[in-house]
């Protein structure tokens, strides 16, 4: 049997009301509700379950921020993707928010990386996720229990 995962998705931007009716679908078994004007979706998952849906959002054009529950193998983890971005990026967590290892910072050092330009790179992990508009209304419980 699979491992499960605690994960929690948070998701927000601009979808016309026929792309938000197609991702209902994918939302179908989900635990979701409006959250501060944002999807929120939490869940226990498969990592194929959750990558599924973290793709999902990502096809729909929203911004979103996935937390990933660790286990005896691999620590918490964010993953983030926000419209722009090549691809979708993940770094560690320390259950509050992203960590950097120390690894990862003595690497920067020999690259003469200042803590400042470090920093920034991780600081879509951080980024504010837009509220969820479906053609131009915010977002309500009723929409995902329609």
């Amino acid at each position: 049997m699979a491992n499960t995962y605690g994960v929690v998705f948070t998701a927000g931007g601009e979808i016309s009301g026929e792309a938000w009716t197609e991702l209902l679908e994918h939302l179908d078994g989900w635990q979701a509700d409006e959250w501060n004007g944002q999807l929120n979706v939490s869940d226990s998952a498969t990592l194929s379950q959750y990558e599924d849906l973290f793709g999902e959002l990502i096809a729909a054009g929203l911004a979103v921020r996935m937390v990933v529950d660790g286990d005896s193998e691999s620590g918490p983890e964010i993953h983030a993707w926000f419209p722009g971005m090549a691809s979708p990026e993940q770094c560690e967590s320390d259950g509050k928010g992203a960590a950097i290892p120390l690894n990862d910072l003595r690497k920067a050092a020999a690259e003469n990386k200042t803590l400042d330009m470090v920093i920034a790179e991780h600081a879509h992990f951080d980024r504010e996720i837009p509220p969820l508009l479906i053609d131009g209304r915010p977002l309500v419980d009723a929409d995902i229990r329609s």
